[in-house]
């Protein structure tokens, strides 16, 4: 049972640490409560673990949305000096979708291709056709709104 004194079962049942019994025997004199006490000692003791580690875990995820956010942000400035043709953005779309969808590329390679599907413009496609083979900023055919949504939502509660 590790380090834990007191480890949750998977029902919601709790198992303690042969520590937490140690403890209720050295509390004899407290008679009944003795049980009670040492399983309350417990439970205060990994109240705190557990309080201590969500901070801990709460910063680490801060810092590192942060950090991703930042990156994001310079990639689509990155994308906005980059030029792309019609043909290009369909050979590339078409990538995307086969990655997507192929059962033989890795999953974490699928993940990374499923995360792009959602930034295609569908206006985009529309767009290059009305001006032909000309090219446009990268950026143009990426549609960010639900990434700049998460965003926003992410700043307004303080990072």
């Amino acid at each position: 049972m590790n380090q834990e004194l007191v480890h949750v079962q998977p029902g919601g049942g709790v198992a303690f640490h042969s520590a937490v019994g140690r403890v209720a025997i050295a509390l004899s004199p407290f008679g009944a409560a003795a049980h009670i006490a040492s399983q309350i000692g417990a439970y205060s003791v990994e109240i705190k673990r557990l309080s201590s580690v969500r901070d801990a875990v709460s910063n680490e995820l801060r810092y590192r949305e942060s950090v991703i956010v930042g990156q994001f942000e310079a990639q689509r400035r990155a994308a906005s000096q980059i030029a792309i043709s019609h043909e290009q953005f369909l050979a590339g779309w078409k990538s995307v979708i086969e990655g997507a969808r192929d059962m033989r590329t890795p999953r974490q390679d699928r993940e990374v291709f499923q995360g792009l599907i959602p930034t295609k413009s569908a206006s985009f496609e529309i767009y290059h056709k009305q001006i032909g083979d000309q090219v446009v900023q990268f950026v143009s055919s990426l549609n960010f709104g639900p990434l700049d949504s998460r965003i926003t939502t992410w700043r307004q509660l303080g990072q």
